[in-house]
């Protein structure tokens, strides 16, 4: 079973810091977990 989630945020919008470390963080973690599925 493969999950897809999605990250929407308006692109005129302020992103703190820690939300945009904690987007990295979780793309970091997909990009590692996608690339051990195959």
């Amino acid at each position: 079973m493969t999950r897809k989630f999605y990250m929407v945020h308006h692109k005129d919008k302020y992103l703190s810091e820690s939300l945009q470390n904690f987007i990295a963080t979780v793309f970091e973690w997909a990009a590692e977990y996608t690339s051990g599925l195959t």
